[in-house]
């Protein structure tokens, strides 16, 4: 039996954004039993969120030749729900994580890749036939989502502060 994928860099990217996104959940949970942030935890949850949201994203990229119309669009309306959430629990974690203005690096890193990943995206830009816009994206984000993960882990959560 042949399975028809019908953007399978688009899936695999996405599937590879969520393994590393997996990761860094899991890392900052684990993380957590040292440090007893609440960011932590918040950190942590929006990655398994941003997981997700990549899953059902490369799902629906990979597998759309196998959904009906409904089920199409209700795995897209799930993916872009699933992101936002992620969005949301990312904001809630910056705005709650303890830091000096010397911590900031590797979240304007993270802030200024997200940005550029979007502006990639919605240009529609590819760099190969079979690796478009949403490729590229993907692995931007990949990078951004690194570099959340360090503003997160190396921020000092000391009491002293």
């Amino acid at each position: 039996m042949n399975i028809l994928i019908s953007e399978p860099a688009t899936m695999i990217t996405d599937y590879l954004l969520a393994v590393v996104s997996v990761v860094f959940g899991f890392s900052l949970l684990r993380l957590r039993t040292r440090r007893p942030e609440m960011s932590l935890l918040v950190w942590g949850i929006g990655f398994l969120v941003s997981a997700l949201a990549a899953i059902v994203g490369g799902t629906y990229h990979g597998f759309a030749l196998y959904f009906s119309e409904p089920l199409h669009r209700a795995t897209w309306n799930l993916t872009m729900l699933l992101i936002g959430v992620s969005a949301g629990l990312f904001i809630a974690a910056i705005l709650t994580t303890k830091r000096t203005p010397g911590d900031r690096g590797w979240l304007v890193w993270g802030t200024l890749l997200s940005v550029f990943g979007l502006l990639i995206q919605q240009s529609g830009l590819s760099i190969l036939r079979n690796f478009n816009h949403n490729d590229l994206y993907h692995c931007i984000q990949a990078m951004a989502f690194f570099a959340f993960f360090n503003f997160a882990r190396h921020t000092d959560y000391s009491p002293s502060r």
